[in-house]
C-alpha cells in the first residue's frame, strides 16, 4: 500500500496495483499503451518505430518541399510517364507527410503504419527495379542526406524501414490477438 496525500491534507490509501499504474503512465510519451495492458517491452518499441517512421516521412517530405523545384525536375527527368511524374511531384510529399500525421496520433497508428507500410514497398521495389538494371537512365529524386546514398546502401536503408514497418505491424496484430491491446 502506498499512501499520497491530497492537497486538503487528506491521505488516501491505493494499492500497489494503483501504484504501478500512475508511474507507469507518466514514463511513457503515449502513456495509452500501458494504460489498456501492453507490456512494457513491446510499448517501448512500438514508440521506437513510431519515432523513427515519423522522423523519416517528416525529413523526407520537407526535404522534397524545401527543394521544390529541383524535386520537379528530377521527378520530371524519371523514366515514368509523365503524366505520371507530374501527379507525384505533388502526390508524394502529401502522402508522405499524410502518412506521419496518421502514425503520430492512436487512433490512426494502424492506418499510418499500413500507409508506411505500402510506400517503403514501393520505394524498394524501385530501387530494386533500378539495381536490376530495368530502366535505361536512373535520377535519383532524394533530397538531403539520401542523395548522398548509393543505390545498394538506399536499398539497404529501405529494407531496414520495410522490417521496421512490418515489425509494427506484427507486434500491434500480435498484441491485440493475445487480448492487450484494442
Amino acid at each position: 500500500m502506498v499512501t499520497i496525500s491530497s492537497m486538503t491534507g487528506s491521505k488516501k490509501n491505493i494499492s500497489s496495483k494503483k501504484k504501478s499504474d500512475i508511474f507507469c503512465h507518466c514514463w511513457h510519451p503515449n502513456f495509452e499503451l500501458n494504460k489498456i495492458g501492453m507490456k512494457k517491452s513491446p510499448a517501448i518499441l512500438i514508440q521506437v518505430i513510431k519515432f523513427l517512421l515519423i522522423l523519416l516521412w517528416v525529413y523526407v517530405s520537407t526535404t522534397k518541399l524545401l527543394e521544390f523545384d529541383h524535386f520537379k525536375i528530377q521527378m520530371q527527368i524519371q523514366t515514368l510517364p509523365g503524366w505520371l511524374s507530374h501527379s507525384l511531384v505533388y502526390v508524394l510529399p502529401a502522402t508522405e507527410l499524410s502518412a506521419a500525421a496518421l502514425l503520430f496520433f492512436r487512433k490512426t497508428f494502424i492506418v499510418g503504419l499500413f500507409l508506411s507500410l505500402i510506400l517503403m514497398i514501393l520505394f524498394t521495389g524501385y530501387i530494386g527495379l533500378v539495381l536490376c538494371n530495368y530502366f535505361g537512365r536512373i535520377p535519383c529524386s532524394c533530397g538531403g542526406v539520401l542523395s548522398s546514398f548509393n543505390w545498394k546502401s538506399h536499398l539497404l536503408f529501405n529494407i531496414f524501414f520495410l522490417l521496421l514497418t512490418s515489425c509494427g505491424l506484427y507486434i500491434v496484430y500480435r498484441e491485440r490477438r493475445v487480448g492487450q491491446l484494442d
